[in-house]
C-alpha cells in the first residue's frame, strides 16, 4: 500500500513553534492585539493567514524571518517515528508530501527538511516537496491513503476515491469532516490504516 503522509502538524508540532512568534510579531510590527481568529476551524495549510488581516508583503516578512526555525525545531508528534517504521515493516511504501516550498533567506529547504527527518528518526520512501495540488500528486504515485491536517486536501482526495484521514489539532478540531475520518494521534492512524487494509482484501 502507498501511504501519503503530511510533515506540518501531521508529523510535526509546527504550529505551536508559530504561534507565539505570530503574535508577537502582530503586535510589534503590525500594531495589532495580537488575538487571533479562526482557530479550530482554519480548513487550509495556511494557517498564519487565516488567523490576521496581514497584507502579502507583511506575511512574506513573517515567514522570511520565522520559517527556518519551524524547519528545525518542531518536536514530532508522539510515536510518528515508530508508527511509520511499523508500517514500512509491514510492506508499506511512505510518501512524504508537503506543500513547502523553497523561499528566500534559506539556503534549501528540502535540505532542512532531510535533516529533520533523519535527526527524527522518520522513515520514508520518498520526499515531494512543493506539493500544493495534492490531488495530482496522490494521483501521480497511486497513493492509497492519505493523512494531512488540512482539511481542504483531504476533502479533494477523498472525494476522488482515494482513503483520507485528518489529523486533528489546535488549528482544525472544530471542523466538521463528513466522510473525512479523524485521527488524534498516531497509534489511531496505525490501527485505522489495519482497519481499512482488511477491509480492502
Amino acid at each position: 500500500m502507498n501511504i501519503g503522509i503530511d510533515i506540518d502538524d501531521t508529523m510535526s508540532n509546527s504550529f505551536e513553534i508559530m504561534l507565539a512568534d505570530s503574535q508577537i510579531y502582530d503586535i510589534e510590527e503590525m500594531k495589532g492585539t495580537g488575538d487571533i481568529k479562526n482557530l479550530g476551524s482554519i480548513p487550509t495549510y495556511d494557517q498564519i493567514e487565516n488567523m490576521y488581516k496581514w497584507e502579502e508583503e507583511a506575511l512574506k516578512n513573517f515567514w522570511y524571518k520565522h520559517f527556518e526555525r519551524v524547519l528545525r525545531e518542531a518536536t514530532p508528534k508522539q510515536y510518528v517515528a515508530e508508527t511509520i517504521k511499523k508500517l514500512k515493516e509491514e510492506g508499506n511504501n511512505i510518501y512524504i508530501i508537503t506543500a513547502r516550498y523553497e523561499q528566500d533567506g534559506i539556503e534549501s529547504v528540502e535540505g532542512l527538511t532531510e535533516e529533520w527527518l533523519k535527526k527524527n528518526k522518520i522513515e520514508y520512501d520518498r520526499l515531494l516537496i512543493n506539493s500544493s495540488d495534492k490531488l495530482k500528486i496522490a494521483r501521480e504515485y497511486n497513493i492509497d491513503v492519505f493523512i494531512d491536517d488540512c482539511f481542504k486536501f483531504c476533502k479533494e482526495i477523498n472525494d476522488a476515491g482515494i482513503k483520507s484521514y485528518m489529523f486533528v489539532g489546535t488549528t482544525n478540531n472544530n471542523i466538521e469532516t463528513g466522510e473525512v475520518e479523524k485521527v488524534y494521534s498516531w497509534p489511531q492512524v496505525y490501527f485505522k490504516i489495519k482497519e481499512f487494509t482488511k477491509k480492502t482484501q
